[in-house]
């Protein structure tokens, strides 16, 4: 009979946090002791590693609504932009200047956060709770004195969508684009290191670009931006969670 197993590291399990556990499906008693031991609320878990790490990696799954709405309730808790005073966002670092625009604006222009959102991707990008949550930053800033506001900071490649005119010009780009893990981390580090603000980041980004690992073989090598940033400053100064992802086996 073929056995079960999930994996979880470190997780978002049924409103508690857990950071690393092997359970089988014929053990259920030893999963739900270890919840009840290091158990802890999501918003508890992530709050405590922002308040004790310079940098936070939240290593998300594209367009989980739980997620986005997780870290909504992070950002409004008193304490948040106490511990830390930049965002960096998996989003083309080419619409910056409309970002600071958007943010310094006296009145809310959400049409500025659906243009950055059209040219994520060839066909725009449908997450609603990444354009929410923006929002949410939005009226946070609103509410904090200028000192304590939260600069967001856009970390991925450009995305030339809009002057493309021929397939020739997607594959061009495709073929010469720049390692993203390499630019987001490029872009993390110098941010971090010019920053007069003691407070720490936030980097939200799709969970393949988190892993704290490298990944090397005589075939194949990829670092991501996670394992580049522990590289660049270190394991207690860069803390990585990930969402939760079963992995199933036999």
């Amino acid at each position: 009979m073929k056995k079960v197993v999930l994996k979880f590291i470190p997780a978002l399990i049924c409103g508690v946090v857990v950071v690393t556990l092997i359970a089988r499906c014929e053990q259920p008693d030893a999963f739900v002791s270890y919840l009840k031991k290091n158990g802890q609320a999501p918003k508890s878990f992530v709050l405590d590693k922002l308040a004790n790490h310079k940098l936070v990696i939240y290593g998300e799954t594209h367009k989980r609504k739980a997620s986005w709405d997780l870290l909504k309730s992070v950002i409004n808790d008193p304490s948040f932009s106490k511990r830390t005073g930049i965002v960096f966002l998996e989003m083309s670092s080419d619409s910056q200047e409309k970002m600071d625009r958007f943010f310094a604006n006296e009145s809310m222009d959400r049409e500025i956060i659906l243009d950055i959102l059209r040219s994520v991707q060839s066909e725009g990008w449908d997450d609603r709770g990444m354009y929410e949550f923006v929002i949410d930053l939005w009226n946070l800033n609103r509410r904090l004195d200028e000192k304590e506001k939260i600069k967001v900071v856009l970390a991925d490649i450009q995305r030339p969508f809009g002057s493309m005119k021929t397939q020739e010009d997607l594959l061009n780009w495709l073929v010469n684009a720049p390692d993203r893990d390499q630019q987001m981390a490029d872009i993390i580090e110098a941010s971090m290191k010019s920053r007069k603000d003691e407070r720490g980041g936030l980097f939200i980004v799709g969970m393949g670009h988190a892993f704290k690992a490298r990944i090397e073989t005589d075939k194949f090598k990829w670092i991501s931006a996670g394992a580049r940033l522990k590289e660049r400053f270190s394991e207690q100064d860069v803390f990585i969670t990930l969402t939760h992802m079963p992995i199933i086996v036999s």
